[in-house]
């Protein structure tokens, strides 16, 4: 939720609600009347090959994003499909404008991502954990961890990704095995 955001003449206070089908809306905090919606991209469907007990038949945007109050604009990782399989599927970070639902910039898009050994493969990984923005020295950084589809597999291993706001690009990444 972020207080205080002016729209159309209104003072708001705009609480963002992402789907797993990677549909963003703005809602009003106290009301919960609608004030945007954004249409992110095409998630992944769901399966047994990302999801073993068939609970969810999007898979989008799967965690709770960051909003940052200085530009009035959130960070979210939506989980993308070209054709709607997994195969197909690809991360990126978008970053909207809380007072209308806009990318603010082009989304982000985490196919290059490597630690310098291994690169990191959008198919079998789901974002998980909420992001979590800092300000070290003035200089913000969002950071995010994203894990194998079948958690407790032989394999399975996790990535933790750091995205910086200002230049809007992954400026490192780490990954370590779980199992």
């Amino acid at each position: 939720v972020l207080s205080g955001i002016k729209m159309q003449g209104a003072m708001h206070n705009v609480m963002v609600l992402p789907s797993m089908a990677n549909v963003v809306r703005g809602v009003e905090a106290s009301t919960g009347a609608a004030l945007w919606e954004t249409t992110l991209c095409r998630p992944a469907n769901g399966g047994r090959n990302i999801d073993m007990h068939l609970i969810n038949d999007k898979w989008g945007v799967l965690s709770t994003g960051v909003i940052d109050p200085d530009t009035g604009r959130v960070y979210l990782v939506a989980w993308c499909s070209t054709d709607g399989t997994p195969q197909n599927s690809m991360h990126f970070i978008y970053v909207l404008n809380i007072a209308d639902g806009s990318q603010a910039v082009p989304p982000v898009s985490l196919a290059n991502v490597s630690n310098g050994t291994q690169r990191f493969a959008s198919t079998m990984r789901k974002q998980r954990s909420s992001l979590v923005m800092t300000k070290v020295d003035g200089v913000k950084t969002i950071f995010f961890a994203s894990g194998s589809v079948m958690e407790t597999a032989q394999g399975s291993s996790g990535w933790i990704i750091a995205f910086d706001v200002a230049s809007n690009r992954i400026t490192a990444a780490d990954r370590k095995s779980v199992v």
